[in-house]
């Protein structure tokens, strides 16, 4: 028998005893400073700005498309390509949320999407939403450039390819965002959970407003005040 997961727990002996530590004498167990410690670690480690931690990567890829969404980046009915080689939950965000899905083909020896693939859709497209399957990508940076002359928003799913990189530059940044996943069977663990990760200050505090149920209890002062002048709401200041 081939074992298809390895425990990604690094030192696992001694995570499991700060785990069980920390469930055991916390104040409190969700999005508190463990959360954002990671949040930053994790954005640092990517080189991007910003993360923001969610409860898996089904959910990353949910809350990015809603934010979105919400600021005026895409809208409903805008055509959303995605690599035809991927996971259900890269599409059905882009079908609850009321998108048109376009599947593009992907390329045998690369698993994704390529410039040549592209071709036959780029004019119809608002956005590309790629999966790096496995940790492999096509001519990413050619994909990039195409989508900037088209005005298309390119958004990845790396939650397989943590760490890999094409031409000295991270999968996951070379869009406008992308998501992760640190599900038991991927490179990093958090038993269950995921990770949206974007330079954008717009979209990062749209997606933790978003993650929040549209409470924006996780934003800075200022940012709650630009947002209530923004989209005309009323902050909430108080604390969980």
């Amino acid at each position: 028998m081939i074992n298809l997961i390895k425990s990604p727990f690094f030192r696992e002996k001694e995570t499991k005893v700060a785990l069980a530590d920390f469930v055991r004498t916390a104040d409190r167990l969700s999005m508190d400073r463990e959360c954002i410690r990671f949040e930053e670690g994790f954005a640092e480690k990517q080189g991007r700005r910003h993360a923001v931690f969610v409860n898996s990567g089904s959910s990353a890829n949910l809350i990015l498309l809603q934010a979105l969404l919400n600021i005026g980046r895409l809208k409903k009915g805008d055509r959303v390509g995605f690599s035809a080689l991927t996971w259900a939950t890269n599409v059905m965000p882009i079908i609850e949320l009321g998108l048109e899905p376009v599947p593009i083909d992907c390329e045998l020896d690369t698993l994704n999407v390529s410039p040549t693939t592209l071709q036959d859709h780029i004019k119809d497209l608002d956005a590309l939403f790629l999966t790096n399957v496995l940790g492999f990508a096509d001519e990413i940076d050619e994909l990039r450039e195409l989508c900037g002359q088209h005005d298309i928003l390119l958004l990845e799913d790396n939650c397989e390819g943590l760490g890999s990189k094409v031409k000295g530059v991270h999968l996951g940044n070379f869009g406008l965002a992308s998501t992760f996943s640190f599900f038991i069977g991927h490179h990093l663990s958090t038993i269950e959970g995921g990770m949206v990760c974007t330079d954008d200050d717009k979209v990062w505090r749209m997606l933790l407003m978003v993650r929040a149920h549209g409470w924006d209890r996780n934003l800075q002062r200022r940012d709650q005040d630009g947002l209530r002048k923004e989209f005309g709401v009323t902050p909430f200041f108080g604390k969980i």
